[in-house]
């Protein structure tokens, strides 16, 4: 989108520029010429800070995206190292009332406890991260670790 805002920009203030020159083989005349002229320069040069502006915001987007693949890494590395299926079924059991246990709940129901025992994991190890994210890394640790129950 920046390129093409910054093309557009810059063949659109030549054309102008070769419109109010009379270089071009169709001609405007009289305050016409210099009304047109203008706006249509001001909306070019838009273009072109338009574009600059979204090519310097992509830089910044980039090193952004780079340091959140990097805690991606970290958090799986984490998972890979802490939390296996036995760790989540032990948090998870720990969190179950009236002294139940997770042979007790059917596969639908032992999800939710081994979920929230995943997310709390993510979320101490680390607290900085998009509730978003945390849930996605957890639902793919949770079919990694146990397929899809």
């Amino acid at each position: 989108s920046a390129f093409a805002l910054l093309l557009v920009g810059v063949l659109g203030a030549v054309a102008v520029a070769l419109l109010y020159l009379d270089k071009l083989p169709f001609h405007l005349y009289g305050s016409s010429k210099v009304l047109i002229c203008v706006v249509m320069e001001v909306m070019f040069v838009a273009f072109l800070v338009g574009g600059y502006m979204m090519l310097k915001g992509y830089k910044t987007l980039l090193e952004v995206a780079d340091m959140e693949e990097a805690k991606i890494d970290q958090i799986k590395a984490f998972l890979e190292e802490t939390v296996t299926a036995e760790y989540v079924d032990q948090k998870a059991a720990e969190h179950l009332p009236d002294g139940r246990s997770l042979s007790d709940l059917s596969e639908e129901q032992v999800y939710f406890p081994r979920m929230e025992a995943i997310k709390a994991a993510i979320r101490e190890n680390a607290p900085d991260v998009d509730k978003l994210l945390v849930e996605k890394l957890s639902d793919d640790w949770y079919s990694g670790l146990f397929g899809e129950e």
